[in-house]
Parts: C-alpha cells; sequence; structure tokens
C-alpha cells in the first residue's frame, strides 16, 4: 500500500472492527456468544504503528521493547553485537487486542 491509500485505512479499519466486534460479519446478537479476537500485524508506517495498543520493537542492535502509549520499556537485551554487514532497519509489530 502507498502511505496515503485508502486501502491501507480499510485495512487498518476492518483490524479494528475484527478485534472490537470479535469478527468480521458477525451478527450483534452473536458477538456475546464469540471468543475476545486479538490481531497482530506488521505495521509499515508509524501511523499504522499508532493503531495498535502495544507494538513490540526490534532494534538494529537486536534488543527488543514495548511501546505503549504509557510509554516505552526495555523488555529483552541485545543477544549479541551486530557487525555492520548484519544491521538492518528497526522491525516493528503491532498488537490490537481485545478488552476482556
Amino acid at each position: 500500500f502507498s502511505a496515503t491509500s485508502t486501502s491501507r485505512a480499510h485495512v487498518l479499519d476492518a483490524i479494528l472492527q475484527f478485534v472490537k466486534h470479535r469478527g468480521l460479519c458477525i451478527g450483534p446478537g452473536a458477538r456475546g456468544r464469540r471468543r475476545p479476537r486479538t490481531c497482530f500485524f506488521i505495521p509499515e508506517t508509524d501511523e499504522d504503528a499508532a493503531v495498535a495498543d502495544l507494538s513490540l520493537v526490534i532494534n538494529t542492535d537486536g534488543s527488543v521493547a514495548a511501546r505503549t502509549s504509557a510509554g516505552t520499556e526495555t523488555i529483552s537485551e541485545p543477544a549479541h553485537t551486530a557487525s555492520p554487514s548484519s544491521q538492518r532497519s528497526t522491525d516493528r509489530i503491532g498488537r490490537v487486542k481485545a478488552d476482556a
């Protein structure tokens, strides 16, 4: 998707609806009987990552940090020092979790 793509907005909206309504295309009467949903996704932009209630950030040094609206906490220190040839850009994994 391009950064200005309306498709991107539709996909992110579908993710949020999936979690909020415990599935897609489910009638309102069936929602209470369905289990809560959690969706993991890989955001391409900071705006995409802002949709997640939790983002796991894998830094170039191999450390992992958890980012929430409350702040950032390091949850894993680097296992080793990466050589310049093996370094890569920071990766993120976003999670949208249903309220229980």
